[in-house]
């Protein structure tokens, strides 16, 4: 036996050195989360013509969101498509202020809001084709959305408003005085389905 096997016979063999440990950088939650930008949308009505419970009451715009790949869905869905509220369905969706229901937007606010969604979601270029009656040809048209502007709220001779956001008039002929309320979303439907037995095609956003 050696000297050296004799001085290191039964001592205990060495513990490898310690791996030093790598910092384990912290990635949180919310890291890979995507934001989705939003606009806002002038109302035509601005906000005159809802009650005072309605979220949108003397308010004269509306945040809405870019449409995603789920707006897109909604879209494409047979089944909404074939019940006629795809539409209504991808509005809900981008409506920012969830209190806001599609079918208690007047019409023309939520006309507003397909034209919007569809430039943000499409662009502003609106391509279609137009028949002319006269020589049967069809014609290319493209439409800029951009250029579409909301008529002006103004007061209309011989029509007053009531506190309950109504309209009174006196018919000309019969001299009878009626009072009326502008269309909302659900009423549009209501009587698209009575005459046309479907719903009413307002933008076609694809």
């Amino acid at each position: 036996m050696s000297r050296n096997e004799s001085r290191t016979q039964g001592a205990p063999a060495a513990a490898p050195p310690p791996v030093p440990s790598q910092p384990q950088s912290e990635v949180p939650s919310n890291a890979f989360s995507f934001v989705v930008p939003t606009e806002v949308v002038d109302l035509p009505s601005k906000g005159l013509f809802y009650g005072e419970g309605h979220p949108l009451y003397g308010l004269d715009s509306i945040e809405v969101k870019h449409m995603t790949a789920k707006e897109e869905d909604i879209l494409t869905s047979a089944s909404l498509l074939k019940k006629g509220v795809a539409l209504d369905k991808m509005l809900q969706s981008i409506i920012v202020d969830k209190r806001i229901k599609v079918e208690e937007l007047l019409v023309g606010d939520k006309n507003a809001l397909l034209i919007a969604s569809r430039v943000y979601g499409y662009g502003a270029h609106y391509n279609v084709e137009v028949p002319c009656p006269t020589c049967n040809s069809v014609f290319e048209h493209t439409f800029d959305l951009n250029q579409i502007e909301a008529k002006e709220v103004e007061d209309v001779q011989g029509v007053s408003k009531t506190e309950n956001n109504t309209f009174v008039v006196t018919l000309p002929k019969s001299n009878l005085e009626i009072e009326y309320r502008l269309l909302l979303s659900k009423d549009e439907h209501e009587l698209s389905n009575k005459t046309s037995g479907g719903s009413l095609e307002l933008l076609k956003l694809i």
